[in-house]
């Protein structure tokens, strides 16, 4: 009975020196506050990473922690997280103030703008004449495969050359300015043609006649023809012209014998210089011939 007693003195007496040595420890280490506030209020307060929950969890707010540094974090939507490292003092408040803040609104992408379809320019014309008509039309270099008057349509807005050629006359270009929905005029007058001289004739004609007709013509000796006959292209200069006729009388000489004799007329002249009025000279010669042979006595 007394040794049931004795234990239990002994229990008591040291769970009363444990609860006195953690009273005293307890005693030593104290625990310290920190103030937390923010703009605007209401962020969520986090210690040394830990979410708090309750009445405490949000700004403004006072919380319990050990001495020793720490760290607050603070997050409310729409605002940017914010965080800081707070020493705590045991038995002292530490403050802790957060100007939050907000989250930068993206820049949103620019809708591209469509480039529009350039308009194209409207086009214009040009009305080409000349004096006389009927020139051929040349456009930029390109035959236009039409004559005076003519009207070039779906012209750009810009300098251009025409170009007309006509026969006869020295072709003739210029440079025309076209406007978008006008009409350019290009006209030219073809200056009158200058005549090609008539060349003076270098040679000479010589016509040759004779009653009767049918004589025989010789120029310089050389056989030409019967009369009646124009000898063309002759030099000019001193020429002989040799007449004759069978049949006829010589005039110049006496037949002896009894053969048939040729009528010989023999002419010099001198062929002058060819003129511009194409004038020559002319020889008629008259035979005394009769209706038939004449035999010489």
């Amino acid at each position: 009975m007394n040794r049931d007693v004795r234990g239990i003195l002994k229990l008591v007496t040291v769970v009363v020196l444990l609860s006195c040595l953690f009273g005293i420890a307890a005693g030593q280490d104290p625990q310290g506050s920190i103030k937390v506030t923010s703009e605007p209020s209401g962020a969520q307060v986090y210690l040394d990473g830990e979410m708090l929950v309750g009445p405490i969890s949000t700004t403004s707010t006072t919380i319990k922690a050990p001495p020793g540094s720490h760290t607050i974090k603070l997050s409310l939507f729409g605002y940017q997280d914010w965080s800081t490292t707070v020493q705590v003092t045991a038995n002292e408040t530490s403050e802790v103030h957060a100007t939050l803040d907000p989250v930068p609104t993206p820049t949103p992408t620019p809708t591209p703008t469509p480039t529009p379809t350039p308009t194209l320019p409207a086009k214009g014309s040009i009305s080409v004449t000349s004096s006389p008509t009927g020139a051929d039309i040349t456009f930029d270099g390109v035959p236009v495969n039409a004559i005076t008057p003519y009207t070039i349509n779906d012209v750009s807005p810009c300098s251009h050359t025409i170009a007309l050629s006509l026969d006869g006359y020295p072709d003739w270009s210029a440079s025309v300015d076209v406007k978008a929905g006008e009409t350019a005029h290009v006209h030219h007058d073809f200056p009158a043609p200058t005549p090609t001289p008539t060349p003076k004739p270098t040679t000479g004609s010589i016509k040759v006649t004779s009653s009767p007709s049918g004589a025989s013509i010789s120029l310089d000796g050389v056989y030409k023809g019967t009369t009646t006959l124009t000898i063309n292209d002759v030099s000019p200069g001193k020429h002989t012209i040799k007449l004759s006729y069978e049949g006829c009388e010589d005039p110049f000489n006496k037949c002896t014998g009894n053969s048939r004799r040729h009528v010989i007329c023999i002419y010099d002249f001198v062929m002058p210089s060819a003129t511009e009025n194409g004038l020559y000279p002319r020889y008629f010669v008259t035979f005394p011939c009769t209706s038939s042979f004449r035999w010489c006595i």
